[in-house]
């Protein structure tokens, strides 16, 4: 068992270079939409709806 030659450091110069790939873009905030984050409408608004009943209670 041999151990296989790599490529020579003339062959490593002469190859072409890859070009690095741009990262994918990020859409700015005039391009995407406004979300409440994980949360539909209607979940959000009974989430706030018991947060406002539970900061009501007085014991």
């Amino acid at each position: 068992m041999g151990v296989r030659p790599g490529p020579t450091e003339e062959h490593r110069m002469t190859q072409p270079h890859e070009p690095a790939s741009a990262p994918d873009e990020v859409p700015t905030s005039a391009e995407r939409p406004a979300t409440t984050g994980p949360y539909d409408d209607e979940t959000l608004a009974r989430l706030l709806h018991d947060l406002d009943v539970a900061n009501d209670w007085h014991p």
